[in-house]
């Protein structure tokens, strides 16, 4: 599964989608990457080159996809 997420990244960030973009819970998508704890280490890193903000808070509970991570107990993603 990991794999197909790392070449759908790669296409959406190649045909321009917007790495901040948010969700209708004001999640982007390195807080849902982060949020998996699953260690998808890789599209996490292929969001962040792509411009993806490692602060960016959500509107709903002013939380960073660091937190995400660390509440999920992917310690690796942190």
């Amino acid at each position: 599964m990991a794999v197909v997420r790392c070449e759908m990244t790669k296409r959406l960030l190649a045909a321009g989608c917007d790495p901040n973009g948010l969700d209708k819970d004001s999640r982007s998508p390195l807080s849902h990457v982060a949020a998996n704890g699953k260690g998808d280490i890789t599209t996490a890193i292929q969001l962040i080159e792509g411009g993806a903000n490692l602060n960016l808070e959500t509107e709903r509970d002013a939380t960073t996809p660091l937190m995400h991570a660390a509440q999920s107990g992917d310690y690796e993603m942190c």
